[in-house]
């Protein structure tokens, strides 16, 4: 490879990791899927690097571009990690909790999909982009007689949330005007003392600001909320991104420890998390792990058990 080829190379890198970079500096909108895939983007640019200066080829450069890759990239893991859950001490499942987005056009898999919620074993089942199942609830109600979303207080099927547990208050809203219908607030009891279930959908982050508006509307409603509290959804979003960062700290939610790679599902456990599963102390995820089978939807569902820190 010729210099000029070498220097345009590691140029470009500069360029991508420049562009990595600015979430330091802004939380510009138009660059959160760019700030989604830090660990990728800085693994990507990390590689190259490390061939240039195994090669002698303008090694000063490229250490430098090397250190600064590998800077970001560990500083993702960290922030993977930031907002874990709060103790590691094991404490009874309290309650057992299935999140999907099973994308809105996907038909083709709706037997297979109520097939699997009906043998989950979930207490609480939160589907996104329901339409595909909205035929087939009657069979779900043997098993989750009480259902909130998809023509229970609402007319639309973006969310509903299934339970084996009566509700005692329900609610459900709008985080923004851009999309209908993206929230639903429950409250159960399946120990005897009052849950409030909370369960998402937002807008993708690179449709200007609302990503952002809608977190902040999102807080007030966590933050006005009960500390036994779930929340659960589609946040189109990894948590090591400006926004969501700044709205965990705000809101005190913590997630299960390492994020769980959930989309998009042709990457596997190579993806990025943006559905997620947060609790507020005093109760805790005592696990958290990715359903084994997409179902032909572009995301992994989760699984996530719910308990009590002790002493609590």
């Amino acid at each position: 490879m010729s210099r000029f080829l070498s220097q345009a190379a590691l140029d470009f890198v500069a360029l991508v990791l420049a562009l990595s970079s600015f979430r330091y500096v802004t939380d510009f909108w138009l660059l959160s899927l760019v700030f989604s895939f830090q660990t990728h983007i800085a693994l990507a640019c990390l590689i190259p690097c490390l061939a240039f200066i195994a090669a002698g080829r303008l090694r000063t450069y490229a250490s430098i571009l090397a250190f600064i890759a590998a800077a970001l990239f560990i500083h993702s893991l960290i922030l993977k990690t930031d907002f874990g859950v709060l103790t590691a001490a094991p404490s009874p499942t309290k309650l057992r909790l299935l999140e999907m987005n099973i994308d809105s056009l996907n038909f083709d898999n709706a037997e297979r999909i109520v097939s699997f919620v009906e043998s989950s074993g979930a207490d609480i089942a939160v589907i996104l982009e329901a339409p595909p199942i909205l035929s087939l609830f009657t069979r779900l109600d043997a098993i989750y007689p009480h259902r909130l979303g998809c023509g229970n207080r609402t007319t639309t099927c973006d969310l509903v949330m299934l339970s084996k547990y009566p509700f005692t208050k329900t609610e459900y809203a709008s985080l923004s005007a851009l999309r209908r219908d993206r929230l639903a607030i429950a409250t159960v009891n399946p120990d005897g003392r009052p849950l409030t279930i909370i369960a998402a959908h937002l807008t993708k982050p690179y449709y200007d600001e609302n990503h952002k508006l809608e977190l902040r509307n999102l807080q007030g409603v966590v933050n006005r909320t009960g500390n036994r509290l779930v929340l659960a959804g589609d946040f189109n979003s990894s948590v090591i991104t400006p926004d969501m960062q700044a709205w965990l700290a705000s809101t005190s939610l913590r997630g299960g420890g390492y994020e769980t790679p959930t989309w998009p599902a042709s990457l596997g456990s190579f993806g990025i998390g943006i559905d997620h599963v947060f609790t507020r102390s005093p109760l805790v995820i005592n696990s958290i792990s990715r359903i084994s089978d997409h179902f032909g939807s572009n995301h992994f569902g989760l699984m996530a058990e719910i308990g009590e820190a002790p002493g609590r």
